[in-house]
């Protein structure tokens, strides 16, 4: 179970103690303007009903809020990439790791306004140091609470409510909000409003950020998973009394996926959060089986070997060698292992060089000649010691046998080749 956190937060002229319900963001409503909200760009902070070339609006509640221009366009490049956001020091100094947070906060249109956009949210930060560094780091920061894709801003004469939840690291010292986007990612579209007047930019108005405690959240303890072999696995994320809907489209509280790897997301609800956890499935890598070589010669040598490798994998080579890739310099039979956990993947290969292992045995013989490394080796003649053809055709080698009970002692010059090569070998026929 997670440990449950009490926080207590002093703020001018308002004390909350209610266990679990503590808005945990100084000055929600913007009503002492700057003092805990720091600015990037000019800000325009707001603690009167607003008539300006902005548009029309009050206060969500009360008469302090604030906006952001979230784009601006004008004939001047220092305006490229105007984007407006606050940010303030968490209270108590970090979120506390593993607690799921409620993030809500109204938001509105500027009346006249040329654009709407679905890009706008809550980033938490580690680096304080990213907001005085350069403001492209923190324009490009990613959002962890954002609002939903294609979720366009259309309503410009009252409030929307947003409402997210993050499950925090621990790590978080500071909270932004804004679009964390520059101009040429940022999603926007036209809009036309009924205001007398329009202008080329986008504004923004925030009002009543909170971040609570989610007090009774669902747990998920899903892991990582990971095979040895392709094979169906189950995924689950039970909770009493919650309800479930996966990156699959399910709503159970488990599912079980294929023989495919992937992540997998679930939206868990319960007790009035929503906990969001994903798994990553992973299978055991089983590289194509290495194909065994025959070379002509020495010239075609050495061979380069490879096997494909993801990280976390051990290569070991009957040569010693560690790495995927693996430089074998002569003839002869290899094997290569590959491990992960507890998993493993071998496979051998073999190296003949026709003109040094191919060869005739026993040498001589009276009666049966073996030639080794016979695989498609194929007899083309059978030339005597004086240059004489005494035999010519095309035949397996394991007809020689019965081409050389035929033949009388002497020396002979055999003529073989296999794999588009041809080698000459020297054998002796013994008296029968």
């Amino acid at each position: 179970m997670k440990p449950l956190v009490l926080f207590i937060l002093f703020q001018i002229g308002l004390i909350q103690c209610s266990f679990g319900q503590l808005n945990i963001v100084f000055d929600s409503s913007f009503n002492y303007q700057s003092i805990y909200w720091h600015p990037i760009k000019t800000v325009d902070y707001y603690s009167y009903p607003l008539y300006s070339f902005e548009g029309d609006v009050e206060g969500h509640t009360g008469q302090a809020f604030v906006g952001l221009r979230l784009f601006h366009t004008t004939n001047n490049p220092a305006d490229q990439n105007w984007q407006e956001y606050v940010y303030q020091d968490l209270f108590n100094g970090h979120l506390q790791a593993g607690v799921t947070y409620k993030v809500s906060f109204f938001y509105t249109l500027g009346d006249a306004v040329l654009h709407t956009t679905d890009d706008f949210g809550i980033a938490f930060f580690e680096d304080s140091l990213l907001f005085i560094d350069t403001e492209t780091k923190f324009r490009t920061k990613t959002a962890q609470v954002r609002n939903e894709e294609g979720n366009y801003i259309t309503n410009y004469k009252e409030w929307n409510e947003f409402v997210g939840f993050y499950t925090a690291t621990g790590n978080e010292t500071h909270v932004g909000l804004g679009a964390f986007k520059v101009d040429s990612t940022l999603s926007q579209v036209p809009i036309t409003t009924d205001y007398y007047i329009h202008y080329d930019e986008l504004m923004v108005y925030f009002d009543d950020i909170s971040i609570r405690e989610c007090i009774g959240a669902p747990i998920s303890t899903m892991g990582d998973v990971f095979l040895c072999e392709p094979t169906s696995v189950t995924l689950s994320a039970y909770n009493a009394d919650a309800t479930y809907k996966w990156s699959t489209g399910d709503t159970t509280s488990s599912i079980v996926v294929g023989q495919e790897e992937g992540v997998y997301w679930v939206k868990i609800t319960g007790n009035g959060c929503v906990v969001t956890d994903s798994v990553r499935v992973d299978i055991f890598d089983t590289p194509e089986n290495l194909e065994d070589k025959f070379v002509c010669g020495n010239s075609e040598l050495p061979i380069v070997a490879n096997i494909s490798w993801e990280p976390g994998e051990t290569i070991l080579w009957s040569t010693g060698e560690t790495s995927q890739t693996c430089t074998l310099q002569n003839s002869g039979l290899y094997w290569v292992r590959k491990t992960q956990d507890d998993c493993l993947w071998t496979d051998t290969m073999i190296i003949v060089n026709f003109q040094e292992d191919v060869y005739l045995y026993p040498n001589p013989t009276s009666e049966t000649f073996f030639i080794s490394n016979d695989l498609d080796v194929m007899i083309k003649r059978v030339i005597a010691s004086n240059g004489q053809i005494v035999w010519e055709g095309l035949v397996q080698s394991s007809e020689f046998d019965k081409i050389i009970i035929g033949l009388e002692s002497g020396l002979y010059f055999i003529d073989y080749e296999g794999y588009g090569c041809e080698k000459v070998l020297k054998c002796e026929v013994l008296p029968h």
